[in-house]
């Protein structure tokens, strides 16, 4: 009960993150800078966690990493008592009091641009579950 639980709350709030953003709309914010130089996107206040240079052409790659985490409520479900009269004695027997959901899920998004000799941005690509933008 406490998985399936789980389960429907990281689909809730999945579906709710994703109504607003998408993968589609990210990648049409990236298509925007192929042709221009990757100064571009560092004078939007991006810098690359890692650069690297392609021994066969000399062309560059600069990647952009993010990574946040999403907290997950926890729930705990009331407690009901019910108590029973045996002579002089009182037994009291306690139900619910479990504890669900919680927890934490990663966040994460890689974008890696490939520039030319001239630093000009000819390709992309990007992964994680966290590339998304709002449609604009």
């Amino acid at each position: 009960m406490l998985a399936e639980c789980r389960f429907c709350v990281v689909i809730v709030v999945t579906t709710l993150l994703s109504a607003c953003a998408t993968r589609a709309a990210y990648e049409e914010r990236l298509k925007v800078y192929v042709g221009k130089s990757i100064n571009t996107v560092m004078e939007k206040g991006y810098i690359p966690n890692r650069e690297y240079t392609m021994p066969s052409t000399g062309n560059k790659i600069y990647c952009f990493n993010s990574r946040s985490f999403l907290l997950l409520p926890m729930m705990v479900a009331p407690t009901q008592s019910v108590s029973t009269v045996q002579g002089k004695n009182i037994y009291t027997t306690t139900y619910g009091g479990n504890v669900m959901g919680g927890g934490m899920i990663s966040l994460w998004c890689n974008t890696c641009f490939v520039t030319n000799s001239k630093n000009i941005i000819v390709s992309y690509r990007f992964e994680g579950n966290n590339c998304v933008a709002s449609e604009s």
